[in-house]
């Protein structure tokens, strides 16, 4: 997690609540990462959109700090997802962390932030979290289950 996000949310959060433990708090998590990304959103002007887009391919030399600040935190973002996952040792735990990191990016969807979904997806797609093939069979599979119940109460309660 960057280090200007960890310590603006410590500033918001009670001290004893770690940066890992914030799912318990999945909507505010996901509130405080937009309102730090519309801010470096808003920082990018059109003259610095025009010159990223028209740049010369491989020259990052002319790019503004704005555009190069949200590039930065958008790395940041997915860099710190496929970390948190990987580095979890417990196969259970991997998938219940999976699980919350879907759950952000949904939030993050329902917020319209639709860079932060796109920083969760990039993270969880990283060849890292995709080569823990156990994991995402345990994930899938922990899916279809809820699903057979769901639709068991569903269809039983006709």
């Amino acid at each position: 997690m960057p280090l200007y996000l960890i310590s603006f949310l410590k500033a918001l959060l009670p001290r004893t609540l770690l940066p890992s433990e914030l799912f318990a708090y999945p909507t505010e998590f996901a509130r405080q990462l937009t309102l730090i990304e519309q801010g470096l959103y808003r920082a990018i002007t059109r003259r610095a959109i025009f010159a990223y887009l028209f740049r010369q391919k491989g020259k990052d030399s002319g790019l503004s700090a704005s555009v190069k600040a949200f590039i930065a935190h958008f790395n940041q973002v997915s860099d710190w997802v496929s970390t948190e996952v990987v580095r979890e040792e417990n196969d259970g735990k991997r998938v219940i962390l999976l699980h919350r990191m879907i759950l952000l990016a949904k939030t993050l969807f329902d917020m319209h932030n639709y860079n932060g979904v796109m920083e969760v997806v990039s993270g969880l797609n990283s060849s890292a979290v995709r080569k823990l093939q156990m994991t995402w069979k345990v994930f899938f599979f922990f899916l279809v289950c809820i699903e057979k119940i769901l639709l068991s109460w569903w269809c039983g309660s006709s």
